[in-house]
């Protein structure tokens, strides 16, 4: 007798070109070439054509665990998101999905999936199934096939942050449990078939029971598995206790145990009594049938026989022995990758000579570093000290002050300066764009957080009516206990938005106010407009004096600010000349040829190196902070002799103040542009976060569904 199994179906997913997408990485990303690697790129793609269409063969076994290998070296090179792929569940009522996710271990898990479903399928399409060698070989593809779940359930799924529900590993190990009581079961029809003892056989088929027991327990906490499977399995769970009962009882009335012969028998009835499901046509439930038949038969017989021959006491028994012939068999070469990449079994190693991106991420790392480096050692400081002066001459007003004084007829000469730097900027473009950019970005934001929240009210509203339509029938977690998580995602986002808003009323309330002022710059006629001329005054020789001293050391100042930008560029080409890439990659190609580890603690030298170069460059920023001190306490010191001695002298105050709101004109536009990049920056930082968003909302409601479908 042997009864039906189950094969667990492979896994469908979609069409992927790993030569388009990993060629794309490598162009963008790697700063080599694709065309050096166009074999390895062919041969990848080639593999996981066959991950998309597997067949029942251990041709195909062997190409998806080449391909797993491959995946596996390519996880050494490749960033782990580099591509995305999509798969569908197959375990339930219907197709569902995809489920997609930017991940190689992702596509790892999905490939030894494929792999323990096609052992499966071969374990029920063996040749010569009836014979013992082909009972035999069944048995070893379920235990490969338990073995490879158990590999995914243990190893590559605990490295994924988010699964779909068929992964997950109460389904796996259903899965695992489910191979490992077919595997026991080819195994106690083996023992049937080479008519071991009775004793053997109700071991092997205690512990077949057991097995498909405790895989109905994991299978019902699940919603992934199909209605006729889960009787499937609680037919098979019954059928192999009652058998065991009922090989107990055969060797009890051998050994003229009549009375234990009848205990045996009646426990095996009382499994029988057990409700069953309807499984009209199932071969399970042909065989449960005949076999409560014969114990019902057997029964009666040998209670008659005791009641009139034998007068036996009925014993209690003792519960069932098992014995595991089986166990979930590991696939060795598999779990040691770094063996199994280099053995050779499964093919060389793809993209040989493309430098790792964790290298690559090394390099990047250190130039970022240095970069750093050069930003909070020389830049900040210096533009820390360039505010100061900045402020200086912005709170005291005394360009305008003395340019007033000492040209009362003509246009100064920073205004022409000014209009000159405007010019370049074009001032009127560039806020234009920046400003449209804003108000775009800005748009595209809301209607797509609108629309999660649509998807997510569509679908609360939808599990509401359901619940009202199938009460207690609708089985499902409470929607918004559930969505929790994705609530307090959508209203942190919708947090940020309105403080966003806020903050670009107040940039664009800015631009307007300062816009008039800008247009004086315009033209030299709407300057000599905008700045009145002033009387020229006969100065006291020695408050003049103060004036031009004043003037000189202001001018010193302005100075130090041109020098520390000729210093900073100076400073931006040698650290463009120094090549931490091309270092860090001979460094690792050197390692790589000595067979040393390679990590970051072994390139550590290189940017040691690239950060004592730096070094003699440190000295400019304490002399440079010297002199400004100094000057800057003689300015105040002359400022005030200023300010006492301008209290003598009569008009210019209209000049004055047209020239300080020129002054104050220009920094407003330098403050507003970079307010309108910083709204632009975090508009997309925004919708990143609105995409990461959306991921885990769509993962949230396809759980949903597929808890539905599996109702």
């Amino acid at each position: 007798m042997e009864t039906k199994l189950l094969s667990v179906p492979f896994r469908k997913t979609d069409r992927v070109s790993l030569y388009t997408s990993l060629k794309g990485v490598i162009d963008s990303e790697f700063y080599q070439s694709s065309a050096n690697f166009d074999k390895s790129l062919q041969e990848i793609d080639q593999l996981r054509k066959a991950a998309e269409a597997p067949s029942c063969s251990l041709e195909s076994i062997a190409l998806l665990k080449r391909y797993y290998v491959q995946l596996a070296s390519l996880q050494i090179k490749f960033p782990e998101d580099s591509i995305e792929f999509p798969w569908y569940g197959t375990l339930g009522i219907r197709v569902d999905g995809p489920f997609s996710y930017r991940s190689i271990t992702y596509e790892r898990a999905n490939v030894l999936y494929q792999i323990a479903a096609a052992y499966s399928l071969l374990a029920l399409n063996v040749d010569n199934k009836h014979s013992l060698d082909g009972i035999k070989q069944s048995c070893i593809y379920l235990q490969h096939s338990a073995g490879y779940f158990e590999l995914l359930r243990t190893r590559i799924i605990p490295q994924l942050t988010n699964v779909p529900l068929e992964l997950r590993s109460e389904v796996l190990e259903t899965l695992q449990l489910l191979m490992l009581a077919q595997a026991q079961e080819k195994f106690w029809f083996f023992a049937l078939k080479s008519d071991l003892k009775n004793t053997v056989i109700s071991k092997l088929s205690a512990q077949v029971s057991q097995f498909y027991t405790d895989s109905l327990a994991l299978a019902k906490k699940t919603v992934c598995f199909k209605k006729d499977w889960i009787e499937h399995i609680q037919v098979k769970t019954l059928h192999f206790k009652a058998a065991a009962y009922y090989r107990c009882s055969i060797h009890s009335g051998e050994q003229e145990k009549y009375g234990e012969e009848i205990a045996y028998l009646r426990e095996a009835e009382q499994v029988f009594n057990t409700k069953l499901p309807k499984l009209d046509g199932q071969l399970a439930l042909e065989d449960f049938k005949m076999l409560r038949q014969t114990v019902h038969d057997r029964l009666r017989k040998a209670e008659r026989e005791n009641d009139l021959i034998y007068l036996q006491d009925i014993p209690k028994v003792a519960p069932l022995t098992k014995v595991s012939m089986v166990k979930s068999m590991l696939p060795e070469e598999l779990v040691d990758l770094h063996k199994a990449i280099n053995s050779g079994e499964y093919g060389r190693p793809l993209f040989e000579g493309l430098v790792p991106y964790s290298v690559i991420q090394v390099a990047m790392s250190y130039k970022d570093r240095v970069e750093n480096y050069y930003v909070v050692n020389f830049k900040e400081p210096l533009q820390e000290l360039n505010k100061k002066i900045d402020t200086l001459i912005s709170e005291t007003g005394v360009t305008a002050q003395i340019e007033a004084i000492l040209k009362p007829q003509s246009i100064p000469n920073w205004v022409w300066e000014y209009k000159e730097k405007l010019e370049q900027l074009r001032w009127k473009s560039t806020l234009r764009e920046l400003e449209t950019e804003l108000r775009e970005a800005r748009r595209d934001a809301r209607p797509q957080l609108d629309k999660l929240w649509e998807e997510v009210r569509l679908a609360r509203e939808n599990d509401y009516q359901q619940r009202r339509l199938h009460a207690s029938k609708w089985q499902l977690p409470d929607f918004d206990e559930s969505a929790a998580e994705c609530y307090d995602l959508l209203n942190k986002l919708e947090t940020y938005l309105d403080q966003s808003a806020k903050g670009d009323r107040v940039i664009f309330q800015q631009i307007k106010d300062l816009k008039p002022y800008l247009k004086v710059y315009e033209s030299a006629e709407s300057l000599e407009e905008f700045i009145p001329k002033s009387q020229i005054l006969d100065l006291n020789p020695d408050f003049k004096d103060v004036v031009f001293k004043l003037d000189d050391k202001v001018k010193q100042l302005k100075n130090l600010k041109n020098e520390r930008h000729e210093f900073l560029e100076n400073l931006k080409v040698k650290m463009s000349e120094n090549q931490i890439l091309m270092q860090v990659t001979e460094q690792y190609k050197k390692l790589v040829s000595q067979n040393i580890a390679v990590d970051e603690n072994s390139m550590q030298f290189i940017l040691d190196e690239s950060l004592r170069k730096f070094d003699a460059e440190l000295g400019f920023l304490t002399s440079t902070a010297t002199i400004q001190d100094s000057d800057t306490s003689l300015i105040y010191d002359l400022y005030d002799i200023f300010k006492s001695g301008k209290r003598q002298l009569q008009g210019g105050r209209e000049r004055e103040t047209a020239l300080r709101v020129l002054q104050d004109t220009m920094s407003g536009y330098l403050e507003v542009v970079e307010n309108l990049k910083q709204g632009i920056h975090f508009y997309h930082d925004y919708m990143e976060n609105l995409a990461s968003a959306r991921q885990k909302v769509c993962d949230f409601l396809n759980d949903r569904r597929l808890l539905v479908s599996n109702l």
